[in-house]
């Protein structure tokens, strides 16, 4: 079960955690976006929009608007910006629980200047029965600033995304799907003709929804996720001769790292050709929910020898 301090707890960016790799397939098509706002406050300044969407369908929807230091939330999901209590505050920059790694324990931290943590508050989606409660934390100045979206689904798990920006327009804003159909992602981009062998790395979440962009809600692998729980990846590789049968390595992604990832080491067959190989990632159950498999192909790169000097 998750702590009340965990609801509250923004993230520390870890770059190397939340950059995009490949998406694969798997999106939810069946989920259609409403994207109306029926009434906005007077900005001061330009607004940028970001949308939530939450439950199996996506039926619940929040949106977010930030306007220079103004940041609004539609908490109850109508639509309208103007009502009391849409404009969310900022906790400010004394300091703030801060959750760094899932295997550490939440400390506190003196929040930088130039960041800004946004308590949303509880959500309800009337779908799936469940509260969610939703943290956004605003990182560098207004015009090149980047966001996280932090949400708990009840006590169960956490999911966390990564927007490098909100849209201009509610039509081009950005959309996170939380506890919506989980799947698994996958970081890497390529594979590596290495000695050492190379990392194959993973998360499991909720996509964007299909014919949307946006950043995938990553679940946080901390207590939440029992030690049994992780990707096992199916790679075959293709032989140097046409005729030759692909050659297969099965692996474990066991290892954790920062907050959403998972890793594990694979051993490139020396008689592994150039073609590219074909991922199979599968993973067991989680919250009593089934996680979709995924079936990519990634390309094989020879690791260029150092220069001589």
């Amino acid at each position: 079960m998750l702590s009340s301090s965990h609801m509250l707890a923004p993230i520390l960016l870890l770059a190397t955690t939340l950059t995009l790799g490949p998406q694969g397939q798997g999106a939810d098509a069946r989920i259609v976006i409403d994207r109306s706002l029926r009434r906005e406050p007077a900005y001061s300044v330009k607004p940028h929009y970001c949308l939530l969407l939450f439950g199996p369908e996506g039926k619940t929807r929040v949106w977010l608007a930030v306007a220079g230091e103004a940041f609004y939330a539609d908490r109850n999901g109508n639509g309208d910006l103007t009502e009391p209590g849409k404009r969310v505050y900022s906790v400010g920059n004394a300091r703030s629980l801060t959750f760094l790694d899932s295997e550490l324990q939440s400390f506190w931290l003196p929040v930088p200047e130039n960041e800004r943590i946004y308590q949303v508050g509880d959500v309800f989606d009337p779908t799936s029965h469940t509260w969610c409660n939703v943290t956004v934390r605003r990182s560098g100045r207004i015009e090149t600033a980047f966001f996280e979206v932090l949400v708990d689904i009840g006590t169960r798990f956490r999911q966390l995304a990564r927007l490098e920006r909100f849209g201009d327009r509610p039509q081009d804003a950005p959309v996170i799907h939380f506890n919506g159909p989980l799947t698994i992602g996958l970081i890497t981009s390529r594979l590596k003709r290495d000695p050492d062998g190379t990392e194959l790395n993973a998360w499991f979440g909720t996509r964007v929804p299909a014919g949307a962009s946006g950043a995938p809600a990553r679940v946080i692998h901390d207590s939440a996720v029992p030690r049994d729980v992780f990707p096992v990846a199916w790679l075959d590789f293709h032989g140097q001769k046409p005729s030759s049968a692909p050659s297969r390595r099965t692996v474990s992604l066991s290892r954790r790292q920062g907050l959403v990832q998972f890793t594990g080491q694979v051993a490139v067959p020396k008689e592994a050709g150039p073609d590219k190989v074909k991922v199979q990632l599968i993973m067991p159950n989680f919250a009593n929910r089934p996680v979709t498999s995924l079936t990519t192909e990634l390309p094989l790169v020879e690791v260029l020898p150092p220069p001589k000097r």
